[in-house]
């Protein structure tokens, strides 16, 4: 059975590669998503609805999250929700437990109380609608309804609107008239060109290891057991040494001087 623990050994890893979650510092801030994190950075400051269209797979909630990453916790509180294709009741309900309101038996109580909630609050609110090209017609103009507070002079909170380019289309039809003209900020977030693409840092590349020498071939082994090669091999007793060509034969022993007057008497 293949686990985690056996690919990430196999592979020398110590952590998942490619991860969802990029830290701050991996992020790869090209002109297009640097443009956009400032666009949106105004419209928090300003208090104003804001759209945010991205194809799917371009950074759209990676950006998202940047955003609020640098949003101070103490000035701004930030609502974010992916759940998005509910109706008028749904969606002002979801908000209401969001922000910690008690649901009321209809729509516009609950609405009423939210709104109240939220214009007394001393910090930013902003609601973060991810998904948004999936929101009904009727829940688009809820939104514009709650955005709505003191005669249309203030709003209770900051919107951002982020989605695919369909919700750019749908909102520029004209029964969203009244939606699209209060927007603050209309930004997108475009895909890599092929030159920044060129242009992204890559790792170096591994370096090359020198080619082991080449080992000479292996002697076949024989059957006999071997010889060791500073030692003569063993010879029978009494078996003499054939001397060599050209050799010196050792010289004579001479005999003894009392063995030599014996012989002479």
């Amino acid at each position: 059975m293949t686990t985690l623990d056996t690919l990430l050994h196999h592979f020398g890893l110590t952590a998942v590669p490619f991860d969802r979650a990029v830290p701050p510092e991996g992020l790869l801030r090209h002109p297009s998503f640097g443009e956009a994190l400032e666009r949106l950075r105004f419209a928090v400051d300003l208090r104003g609805p804001a759209l945010l269209v991205a194809p799917p797979g371009t950074g759209k909630s990676v950006l998202l999250e940047a955003l609020c990453a640098e949003l101070s916790t103490s000035d701004v509180r930030v609502i974010a929700t992916q759940l998005t294709a509910c109706g008028p009741f749904g969606l002002v309900g979801q908000l209401a437990t969001r922000y910690g309101t008690p649901l009321r038996r209809t729509t516009a109580q609950t609405a009423a109380a939210l709104l109240d909630e939220l214009g007394r609050s001393p910090k930013t609110e902003l609601l973060i609608l991810d998904e948004a090209h999936r929101l009904p017609d009727a829940s688009l103009e809820e939104l514009r309804l709650l955005g709505q507070l003191d005669f249309d002079r203030r709003a209770p909170f900051a919107l951002l609107l982020a989605g695919q380019p369909l919700l750019r289309e749908r909102l520029q039809q004209p029964d969203f008239d009244a939606l699209w003209q209060r927007l603050a900020v209309r930004t997108s977030l475009a895909p890599l060109t092929d030159r920044e693409s060129a242009e992204v840092p890559r790792p170096p590349p591994p370096r090359r290891r020198r080619p082991r020498p080449a080992l000479p071939p292996r002697r076949r082994r024989s059957a006999l057991p071997a010889q060791p090669r500073h030692h003569a091999p063993a010879q029978p007793p009494g078996h003499r040494r054939p001397a060599r060509r050209g050799a010196r034969r050792p010289p004579a022993r001479r005999r003894g001087r009392r063995a030599s007057r014996g012989l002479r008497r």
